[in-house]
């Protein structure tokens, strides 16, 4: 027996289905986390983000449109989620106030191995963060959640309230690239990847 869709079980959800939700939940709880921990340091912020993201998942059931598909439209709420908390922390910083996600680090290395790992995630999420909004999130979607350039245009027309077309976010997803290549050139010659 195949697997429901998402767009189905969404249906079910908005009709008043529990159990189409706690499915949808488990599907996506762990990807969506996933997609906040890149852009932020803090295990509770995460949490937080998802729980929000969902959230606004349940407030907008009625308005899904099972026809269009489901994950370009959870990402589109997770999008709009992390780019409110990084708007929230940039003021905080502005107002001299310490953010809470300066205040939790990388787990630390437990030997030789992991501390390389923990070295290159640690440059990797700076080469990332240094990014500006725009091309990280065209980052993260494209390179760390596997979507295709058109639907980040549509991710972004309706987090931006403005068209962006697709050209816009590969131009943006070129940019980005580059500067991480920059960035990291160091690890990539490294690891002997090729440029």
């Amino acid at each position: 027996m195949p697997e429901e869709s998402d767009e189905s079980l969404m249906a079910r959800y908005a009709g008043g289905d529990a159990a189409a939700f706690d499915t949808l939940f488990r599907r996506y709880a762990a990807r969506i986390r996933a997609f906040f921990s890149r852009s932020f340091n803090n295990s509770a912020i995460c949490d937080d983000l998802l729980q929000t993201t969902f959230l606004k998942l349940h407030h907008g059931r009625e308005n899904f449109d099972s026809a269009q598909p489901f994950r370009p439209w959870i990402y589109t709420l997770a999008t709009r989620v992390s780019i409110d908390e990084l708007r929230r922390q940039y003021r905080s910083r502005a107002q001299g106030e310490t953010s809470l996600d300066t205040l939790t680090p990388l787990e630390e290395p437990r030997d030789s191995a992991s501390a390389e790992t923990f070295e290159l995630r640690r440059r990797v999420r700076r080469a990332l963060e240094s990014l500006p909004e725009a091309q990280r999130t065209v980052v993260l979607l494209h390179r760390f959640e596997g979507m295709t350039f058109s639907e980040i245009a549509g991710i972004l027309t309706t987090v931006e309230g403005r068209d962006v077309h697709e050209g816009a976010v590969r131009v943006r997803a070129f940019r980005a690239y580059a500067t991480l290549r920059s960035e990291l050139i160091e690890v990539i010659e490294r690891a002997g990847v090729a440029q």
